[in-house]
């Protein structure tokens, strides 16, 4: 297990699933301008908001492969910093990160909701149902950010106890998630990278070290 249990595989898994990200958004913006039918705009929106997403996954691979992580986006949504090198701050960036993803994510989707009802292009799942979906993603992720200030607080609470366990479940089903994708050809490359990144969570919350910070 000690190849899982590296930081700079899991770094490197990271980089590779940041940089997936940013080209599927830059990909889906251009295919929606010159593939020739009439160009939604709510989807060159989306796509916009995988592309941020993207660059604050982009931000954190790099601290977690022992650089300093920064860039417009990761320094906007305050997930810019230095080197990662202990597994709890690892751990609970990636939290701080997955939030600031799923507020992103809320709003550009509230964004193109709201496109949408002006355009009235026939988006899948309609505008209203967007801006919903949007509101739900924006509430998701203000309720980790305030996980992730409690178990950054440096008090133990029963939150840090149960915001374990989550976790614990969460990597479980990233690995699962892995193996699944593995199942495509296609899918392999993310798929092996999940399956790194989320034995190596998976492992650190494991750690003795790691438990007691979170009071286990």
């Amino acid at each position: 297990m000690a190849f899982f249990d590296n930081q700079d595989h899991a770094g490197l898994a990271l980089l590779i699933m940041a940089i997936v990200s940013i080209l599927m958004g830059i990909v889906s913006i251009i295919w929606e301008i010159i593939d020739g039918d009439e160009i939604i705009i709510a989807n060159i929106i989306f796509a916009l908001g995988t592309l941020v997403g993207g660059f604050l996954y982009l931000a954190f691979a790099q601290r977690v492969r022992g650089n300093t992580g920064s860039n417009k986006f990761s320094d906007k949504f305050g997930v810019s910093g230095g080197a990662l090198t202990d597994k709890f701050d690892i751990i609970v960036e990636f939290v701080h990160v997955f939030a600031m993803a799923t507020l992103v994510t809320g709003i550009f989707k509230i964004i193109g909701g709201i496109v949408e009802f002006i355009q009235d292009t026939g988006v899948e799942g309609g505008a209203v149902s967007l801006i919903i979906s949007g509101v739900v993603y924006i509430i998701i992720a203000f309720i980790v950010m305030w996980l992730y200030r409690k178990i950054t607080d440096g008090k133990d609470s029963l939150v840090d106890k149960i915001v374990w366990v989550i976790l614990l479940i969460v990597f479980l089903l990233y690995i699962i998630f892995g193996l699944l994708a593995c199942l495509s050809i296609i899918g392999i490359p993310l798929g092996i990278c999940a399956i790194i990144i989320g034995v190596f969570m998976f492992m650190g919350l494991l750690d003795n070290d790691v438990k007691t910070k979170f009071g286990m």
